[in-house]
C-alpha cells in the first residue's frame, strides 16, 4: 500500500504536526507500507523508508497543482491530510484537498484533524468558518482525530438521508520526545551545572512559546511560591517560537518582559531549541512539570504526551471538558487546578510537599504511556487505512 501524507510543516520546521508526520511515517514504513511526504519547499528532513517532496511554495489555491502533481507521481492508494489551519498558514485552498482530489483524480483524501480550529476566510466570515472545517470531513475518505472533545464535535455533525457518514477514527498523538536512559547521578550533574542548588526544586515546562500555552502564569505561579518561602527555580524547556503562528515571536518577546518585571531573571532558566535526547534529559530533571494551557489539558497537546511518556507528575489546568483528556482523569494521572496563579502555585506546592502524590502521579504516567506508543499508533492507522478501503493488505 502507498499512502502520501500532505503537512503544512515538516522538520526542521519546529512545530509538533511536523515531528509528528515524520514519526507517523516513520513507523508505517517500518510496517511495510510505502510513505511519501508532501510539504512545503524548503529544506526537508530526511526520514528512514519514507520519500519526502519539499515542493509547495505556499498554501493557497495554487498548492493544488503540485498537490496533484506529486499524486500523480506517487500513485497512492490514499493521500492524508495533516491538517491543522496554522500549519497550512490559516489558508483556506488546503480545506478544499479532498473534493479537489476527488474531482481531478479521482484519489481518496483521509484527513487528521490535529485540531477543529477554522482557517482565514474574508472579514466577517463568522459561521462560514466553522462550516469551512466540516466541509473537510464531510468530503473526506475518512477522518482521524486525537482527543475526545474533537470526537464528540465530528459524531454530532448531521448528514442528509441516505448519506453516507465517512468512518472516524480516535487515535491520540505520539511523544516527539523519546525517553532516554538517564542515571540519577547524570541528572544532578545537569541541575549542578545550570545553577539548581542541592535544596532547590526544578518546576519545568515545555513546549513552543504560544499565547495559548500560559507561560505567564507559569512565571506568575513561580513568583508566588518562592515569595512563600519555597526555593524553586523554572525550567522553560525548549521554548522556540516556531514559524506557524507568526504572533508567537511577539508572545517570546512578552514572556521576556514579564520574567524581568517579576524578578525571576535569576530564577528562570531557559534551555532554547534542543535535540530531542537533552529535551528528555531535562523532563527527567524536573520534579514537577507545570503546563498551564489557556484553554486547558488537551490529549493534542504533544508537550503533555511527551510529560507523561517520561513519568512525570504533571500539574496542568482543567480543560472546559473532560472528554478532551479521556481516557486519562485528573486526581489519577493528572493535577488539574485553574488557570489562576494562585491556584497553579497551590498545586505545584502540593505536589512537591507530598511525596507520596508525586510518586502516585509519576507511577500513573509511566502506566499511560502505552496509549502513545508511536508502534501501536502505526497498528492503529492500519486498522484505519482498513475500514475506510485503502487498499491494506489483511
Amino acid at each position: 500500500m502507498r499512502v502520501l501524507f500532505v503537512a503544512g510543516e515538516f522538520p526542521p520546521d519546529v512545530g509538533g504536526l511536523g515531528d509528528y508526520t515524520a514519526l507517523l511515517a516513520r513507523h508505517l514504513a517500518a510496517a511495510g507500507i510505502e510513505v511519501g511526504v508532501l510539504t512545503r519547499a524548503g529544506a526537508a528532513a530526511k526520514v528512514a523508508g519514507v520519500g519526502v517532496f519539499p515542493l509547495v511554495q505556499g498554501w493557497g489555491s495554487a498548492a493544488w497543482w503540485p498537490v496533484l502533481g506529486a499524486v500523480r507521481q506517487f500513485r497512492p492508494d490514499l493521500v492524508h491530510i495533516q491538517y491543522q489551519a496554522a500549519a497550512f498558514g490559516l489558508a483556506p485552498a488546503a480545506m478544499l484537498l479532498p473534493v479537489v482530489l476527488r474531482r481531478l483524480g479521482p484519489f481518496p483524501a483521509a484527513v487528521t484533524f490535529h485540531d477543529l480550529r477554522p482557517p482565514y476566510l474574508f472579514p466577517k466570515a463568522g459561521p462560514l468558518r466553522r462550516l469551512a472545517v466540516e466541509l473537510v470531513y464531510r468530503t473526506s475518505a475518512g477522518a482521524v482525530v486525537t482527543n475526545g472533545v474533537d470526537l464528540t464535535c465530528l459524531q454530532g455533525l448531521r448528514f442528509p438521508s441516505g448519506a453516507a457518514r465517512p468512518p472516524l477514527a480516535f487515535i491520540p498523538i505520539g511523544s516527539n520526545i523519546p525517553v532516554v536512559p538517564v542515571s540519577p547521578d547524570d541528572l544532578g550533574r545537569l541541575r549542578r551545572d545550570h545553577g539548581v542548588g542541592p535544596d532547590e526544586r526544578l518546576v519545568g515546562y515545555f513546549g513552543l512559546l504560544n499565547w495559548s500555552k500560559g507561560v505567564e502564569l507559569a512565571l506568575g505561579a513561580c513568583r508566588q511560591l518562592i515569595d512563600s518561602g519555597l526555593r524553586v527555580r523554572l525550567v522553560l524547556i525548549g521554548g522556540s517560537a516556531g514559524r506557524t503562528d507568526p504572533t508567537n515571536l511577539a508572545y517570546a518577546g512578552f514572556i521576556k518582559r514579564r520574567i524581568e518585571e517579576l524578578g525571576l531573571g535569576k530564577e528562570v532558566l531557559w534551555t532554547g531549541p534542543l535535540p530531542a535526547g537533552e529535551v528528555s534529559r531535562w523532563l527527567q530533571a524536573a520534579d514537577v512539570m507545570l503546563l498551564p494551557y489557556l484553554d486547558g489539558a488537551s490529549l493534542r497537546r504533544g508537550s503533555l504526551v511527551a510529560a507523561l511518556v517520561h513519568g512525570r507528575p504533571v500539574v496542568t489546568t482543567r480543560p472546559p471538558d473532560p472528554r478532551a483528556i479521556q481516557p486519562l482523569s485528573g486526581g489519577e494521572h493528572l493535577l488539574l487546578t485553574g488557570p489562576r496563579p494562585e491556584a497553579l502555585a497551590g498545586a505545584v506546592r502540593e505536589v512537591l510537599s507530598d511525596p507520596v502524590l508525586a510518586g502516585r502521579l509519576a507511577e500513573r504516567a509511566r502506566q499511560a504511556a502505552g496509549l502513545f506508543d508511536w508502534d501501536g499508533i502505526a497498528r492503529r492507522h492500519l486498522d484505519f487505512y482498513r475500514v475506510i478501503g485503502a487498499g491494506v493488505a489483511c
